[in-house]
């Protein structure tokens, strides 16, 4: 389980992704089941020239042997700015179909074995839509401090290599998967009221989907060791010994 944050940052004219430069915790979850988590919120909040906001995210239930990696994106604003961004979140989490993730992992050995893969890691949003408000706009500068703000936005999506270890089974194969579990956001932009007879004014929304990404090669449930097709013999977890000079020998873990 991995919980990380991206904190953008906004003044009057940009917003800009100061996740390096600001002061970021993360609470209220648990790193590691035992052997299971159920669904978890967490809260990441985040601290920029001395402005702090937080934002809660949902983290999906993970059974032994799966593996979540999880983002969560903090919108700070400068007090002087005239806009103010609310965010509105779904609160379901809809969860991915698991796909393959990499090579089939085979094990044609007497021991167990731990192989080396990769899968790919989505973390961060896309704008999946926006809605800018033209006839409320007043100024060219207004329209493009908006449009900097879903830019900004959509640019945090990533996609990254990441490279783990499986246990493989004597005399086995395994076909890691991995999913990828989408929470929806909506992002609206209002300009600050001058009096209060004004009224906030809308000027503009987006609708974000912020990616997670769960791994399933070490889950035994959704991954099981198979037989290797062809290969004449049934998967086996022995942990008593490799056989050498000791009486039923058997398979174990390689040495």
């Amino acid at each position: 389980m991995n919980v990380s944050a991206i904190v953008l940052y906004m003044d009057n004219n940009t917003t800009t992704d100061v996740t390096k430069e600001a002061h970021v915790t993360i609470s209220n979850y648990q790193e590691k089941g035992n052997p299971a988590l159920g669904e978890q919120t967490a809260t990441i909040t985040a601290t920029y020239k001395d402005i702090t906001g937080s934002v809660e995210v949902k983290i999906p239930a993970l059974a032994a042997g799966q593996y979540a990696n999880v983002t969560g994106t903090v919108i700070l604003q400068a007090p002087e700015t005239q806009y103010e961004v609310v965010t509105e979140a779904d609160d379901t989490l809809t969860p991915g179909q698991p796909e393959i993730a990499g090579p089939v992992l085979k094990n044609e050995t007497n021991y167990n074995i731990t192989i080396e893969t990769q899968y790919t890691k989505k973390s961060g949003n896309k704008v999946i839509k926006k809605e800018i408000n033209q006839n409320l706009i007043n100024t060219v500068e207004e329209l493009a401090t908006i449009n900097n703000l879903f830019n900004t936005l959509n640019d945090t999506y990533t996609e990254e290599t990441v490279n783990i270890d499986v246990k493989v089974w004597a005399h086995a194969q395994k076909r890691p998967t991995v999913s990828y579990n989408i929470t929806t956001t909506t992002y609206k932009v209002y300009r600050r009221v001058v009096t209060k007879a004004e009224g906030d004014v809308e000027l503009a929304s987006a609708i974000v989907e912020a990616y997670q990404t769960t791994y399933y090669g070490n889950d035994e449930v959704i991954c099981p060791n198979e037989p290797i097709p062809g290969h004449g013999h049934q998967p086996i977890d022995h942990d008593h010994g490799h056989g050498n000079g000791n009486a039923g020998g058997g398979v174990g873990e390689q040495d």
